[in-house]
């Protein structure tokens, strides 16, 4: 009987152990599903982002050029909004998959591979020009107009903000 018993647990344990192997593979797969994920939609919103803008800014008009700088602004605007939208949504999505699936190691290993030693001279200098903009429009005795741009060519630290925001994506 207790030659049985032994036999009982020592297969339990071979059971627990090859579960333990099969859900260890299985978290391995899934994180790298995940990262794959949050990859390949990071890389195709930029592409129809940079398409929507190359191919459709030209191409947009009303009124017959009348107020052309108006509605070239509102089309910008909106693309570069909605693809901020989709990549929190996007990001929303990721992080719940990692948090339900993965138990946060892949939102872990993102966060330990992110540092400022990991941005480029470029993203650097885009940064740059987002934080000279910013402190510019708070010096400004006209914030209002300095952070719409609504005088002239409707470049203020809005449009600033939808320049980096379209960089960095």
């Amino acid at each position: 009987m207790q030659s049985e018993t032994n036999k009982s647990i020592k297969d339990k344990r071979k059971r627990s152990d090859i579960w333990q192997k099969e859900q260890k593979t299985m978290m391995e797969t899934l994180q790298g599903g995940g990262a794959r994920f949050l990859e390949q939609g990071k890389f195709r919103l930029a592409a129809v982002l940079a398409v929507l803008i190359m191919v459709g800014l030209p191409l947009v008009f009303q009124d017959y050029y009348f107020n052309i700088l108006q509605v070239k602004y509102w089309y910008y605007c909106g693309v570069v909004i909605a693809a901020a939208v989709i990549y929190v949504i996007m990001a929303v999505i990721f992080w719940n998959r990692d948090r339900k699936w993965c138990d946060g190691a892949l939102l872990k290993g993102l966060k330990s591979n992110l540092s400022l030693k990991s941005l480029t001279v470029a993203e650097w200098a885009m940064l740059a020009f987002l934080l000279a903009s910013a402190i510019s429009t708070l010096q400004s005795e006209y914030v209002y107009e300095s952070f719409w741009g609504n005088e002239g060519r409707f470049v203020g630290l809005f449009m600033i903000i939808l320049y980096t925001i379209s960089f960095l994506s």
